[in-house]
């Protein structure tokens, strides 16, 4: 958060002190009215001294956005206002900058394009960009109701053709009340290998692949 702080002459009756945030490449400024403006007397003067606070959080938006200040019959009338520099974001206050949960990327181990039982299990990790830090769920699709891990990483421990399917990550952060949600999903897929028992002259193997059966005997 960062407070503004505002004064100035207000006339008489006094005016009140209207905050606005204003963008370049001409887009449309934030206007901020619910402000008050405290008044106060000028010694020797008929006008009237007003004060008024601001205090807002900076988004990653508002990088080279400025803080505007004016008295309010004063709206339309060029240079007749307060203005903040340019904000310039410095890396010791990035943690300050609030983000809406953005760029979600999922890495799975070991990184292979399908496993099976010899596979002794399977880690998902979740990362999501966003200030406040993002709370991670995990689910399978079709199942969203069925929530796997609340973490960033979700371990698939039982390696069977069962397993498979896509998993999705869904990450999400609060800023305001209001709820920023992005997703991303990642597909794993699981096959039953049987080696069975060979013989010097010959080897026998059966891959089962769904309800397929095929089998590959040597000489044959």
């Amino acid at each position: 958060m960062v407070m503004f702080v505002c004064t100035g002459n207000v006339g008489s009756p006094p005016g009140k002190l209207i905050w606005q945030k204003t963008f370049p490449k001409e887009m449309k400024p934030v206007t901020y009215s619910n402000e008050t403006t405290d008044i106060e007397e000028i010694p020797g003067k008929c006008s009237l001294k007003g004060s008024s606070h601001l205090t807002v959080k900076i988004y990653v938006e508002d990088i080279k956005a400025k803080i505007r200040c004016f008295e309010e019959s004063q709206v339309n009338v060029p240079g007749m206002y307060l203005e903040t520099e340019p904000f310039v974001v410095h890396s010791f206050i990035l943690d300050k900058i609030v983000v809406e949960v953005n760029h979600v990327d999922i890495n799975k181990q070991p990184n292979q394009k399908q496993y099976d039982r010899k596979t002794d299990n399977i880690t998902l990790t979740c990362k999501g960009i966003g200030n406040p830090e993002p709370t991670y769920v995990w689910f399978k699709e079709g199942k969203n109701n069925s929530i796997l891990s609340n973490k960033s990483v979700y371990v698939i421990e039982n390696v069977i053709r069962n397993n498979s399917g896509v998993y999705i990550c869904e990450v999400y952060n609060i800023i305001d009340d209001i709820n920023y949600k992005k997703s991303n999903s990642v597909e794993i897929y699981i096959v039953h290998v049987d080696e069975l028992p060979s013989s010097p002259d010959s080897a026998v193997w059966k891959i089962f692949k769904g309800n397929y059966v095929h089998d590959n005997i040597d000489g044959l």
